[in-house]
């Protein structure tokens, strides 16, 4: 009787080692993914925020531009002005 429950409480151990190894082996394999999701949100949020940057940097040269012209072309007008009043 000794004998048979020696062997189950050699038979639980061996049993809750096994346990043990897949749950670290599952750790393991979460730690991985956890890992993987970090990296994919990372590169998304990355790529998201250089897309704003460049859309917003796009507006602002396009407006610049816009504004620029404006400037121009009512200095040449006034120049213009300037010269016929001068003739």
């Amino acid at each position: 009787m000794e004998d048979e429950a020696g062997a189950l409480k050699t038979q639980l151990i061996g049993s809750q080692q096994k346990v043990i190894d897949l749950q670290g082996e599952l750790l393991g394999s979460k730690t991985d993914q956890l890992t993987a999701f970090q990296t994919t949100v990372k590169t998304s949020v990355e790529d998201s925020i250089k897309t704003g940057i460049c859309s917003v940097q796009s507006a602002v040269q396009t407006e610049l531009r816009s504004s620029w012209r404006d400037v121009v072309a009512k200095s040449s007008s006034k120049v213009a002005v300037r010269l016929l009043q001068q003739s």
